[in-house]
């Protein structure tokens, strides 16, 4: 019964702490761009064709989300904030659950979590490195729900 209660603190305190740094280190994400251009917030004219082919050629779930959110009168940096706090608690929780399968305790991994987030470690620098605080939703964000996949 402790340690159900301890978890559950300790994944209240993770949203908690997602919820600030999202508002802290949240800056405008690049698939809030897709979404103005979809929503028709921003439009271009026919000098710009390129840049329309790209985007009403494809189907993107974050563009189709952020004109969803902007048809119902969100502002683009909270929509921008939303994706961040999805990504930064993706990454957050799948680290925690990783060393948490690793070590066997709730308190050490999440000390471990909070400082890997805190002093912004990369978890490996290829070619794509895995940076937590960028304005590059799809690659952030398909990284941390990838590996909030691996450690569920």
């Amino acid at each position: 019964m402790k340690d159900k209660l301890v978890d559950n603190i300790i994944y209240i305190t993770i949203i908690f702490f997602s919820i600030i740094w999202s508002l802290v280190y949240g800056s405008d994400q690049t698939a809030v761009d897709g979404a103005l251009i979809y929503s028709e917030k921003v439009k271009f004219q026919n000098d710009f064709l390129n840049v329309k082919i790209i985007y009403f050629n494809s189907w993107v779930l974050l563009h189709q989300i952020g004109a969803i959110l902007l048809y119902l009168n969100w502002e683009p940096i909270e929509i921008s904030r939303l994706f961040f706090l999805i990504t930064i608690s993706s990454f957050y929780f799948s680290i925690f659950l990783i060393v948490k399968s690793l070590s066997k305790s709730s308190i050490f991994a999440f000390l471990i979590s909070t400082i890997i987030l805190i002093t912004k470690t990369t978890l490996g620098n290829t070619d794509y490195p895995t940076e937590f605080f960028s304005e590059h939703t799809y690659g952030i964000m398909s990284i941390g729900l990838f590996s909030l996949i691996l450690a569920l």
